[in-house]
């Protein structure tokens, strides 16, 4: 068996691909349905990586920050919508959206991996 045969390199290349190439990424092996399985569930691992989720939105929430879209919307993924880091307005952490993502990035930078999650998000339009 040729090592891109195995099923452990099957799902790491969908996960690598997902995450390099995005939703163009897929293939399939011609003769493995086993290895087609690996591959799908590595590209489903990835999406999970890389999903702004619920989660995540409430704990930026409770910082005074979240990912809204251009309408001042909550951003739901579904929707294909511009994603933009913005002040909860409310809660009057921020006094200004910059200020906002000035905080986002100065916690990306120390670490955190939410806030390193928003700046891969910023100005994305979201996939469905």
């Amino acid at each position: 068996m040729l090592p891109h045969d195995d099923l452990l390199f099957a799902r790491y290349q969908g996960f690598f691909e997902r995450m390099t190439v995005g939703s163009a990424a897929g293939r399939t092996h011609e003769t493995s349905d086993d290895w087609n399985e690996a591959y799908d569930a590595g590209m489903n691992d990835a999406e999970v990586f890389n999903a702004w989720t619920s989660c995540h939105q409430q704990a930026a929430l409770q910082e005074g920050w979240g990912m809204f879209t251009t309408d001042g919307a909550v951003a739901e993924p579904w929707k294909n919508d511009l994603l933009l880091i913005n002040r909860v307005d409310e809660r009057e952490v921020f006094a200004t959206d910059q200020q906002a993502m000035m905080h986002v990035i100065k916690m990306a930078t120390a670490g955190s991996e939410l806030h390193q999650r928003a700046l891969r998000f910023h100005m994305t339009i979201a996939e469905d």
